[in-house]
């Protein structure tokens, strides 16, 4: 019974992370190249590391910050409000 009820947290962790990811992705990639279409981002997705490479410090910092470390406490946060019970 506790491996279902760990597993069940694990898979909702990864849904509220890929979610609030992708929403931070969005608005990382508006915020510093504005308005970027499917196309181009998958272009220089597929372009690899060698871009990176060439990119700003400050750049890849924010997108540490806004990308990967936000989503993360929002994850977190996001598994302790779920399960607190509210009694009114």
């Amino acid at each position: 019974m506790n491996i279902k009820i760990w597993k069940n947290k694990k898979i909702s962790f990864l849904i509220l992370y890929l979610s609030f990811f992708l929403f931070s992705l969005q608005l990382w990639l508006e915020r510093y190249f504005g308005v970027v279409d499917i196309e181009q981002f998958l272009f220089f997705f597929l372009l690899g590391f060698e871009g990176l490479l060439d990119t700003d410090d400050y750049i890849i910092n924010k997108f540490i910050e806004i990308c990967l470390l936000l989503p993360i406490l929002l994850s977190i946060l996001g598994q302790e409000f779920r399960d607190i019970e509210f009694f009114l």
